[in-house]
């Protein structure tokens, strides 16, 4: 028998709640872990010689773009609307921050 991993992870997400606060709670967790991961690995990126494609700004947007990729998951193959009103509401605010940051450098 080959193995399902759809099928795997797809029981694992029916038990996630499909409510705002979830959805919220869950992106809060996952952007503030991004930014610390990206505040920690910048020094290094900076002396690398991918310097030049990953910059400031750039390394955040790959991460938007990721958040709106599970945004995209969780609205059409997984059904729960309300928990991704929460992920992009919380997107939403860290892009706020995010832009923040970049006009104040």
């Amino acid at each position: 028998m080959p193995f399902r991993a759809s099928t795997n992870c797809h029981g694992m997400i029916k038990r996630i709640p499909d409510n705002f606060h979830t959805g919220v709670w869950i992106a809060a967790v996952v952007s503030a872990l991004s930014y610390f991961i990206i505040e920690w690995a910048e020094p290094m990126i900076q002396h690398s010689a991918a310097s030049k494609y990953i910059a400031f700004p750039r390394l955040y947007f790959m991460v938007f773009a990721l958040q709106i990729f599970v945004l995209r998951l969780a609205m059409v193959n997984w059904h729960k609307h309300r928990f991704a009103q929460g992920w992009i509401f919380t997107v939403f605010i860290f892009a706020l921050f995010i832009f923040y940051l970049i006009k104040k450098r």
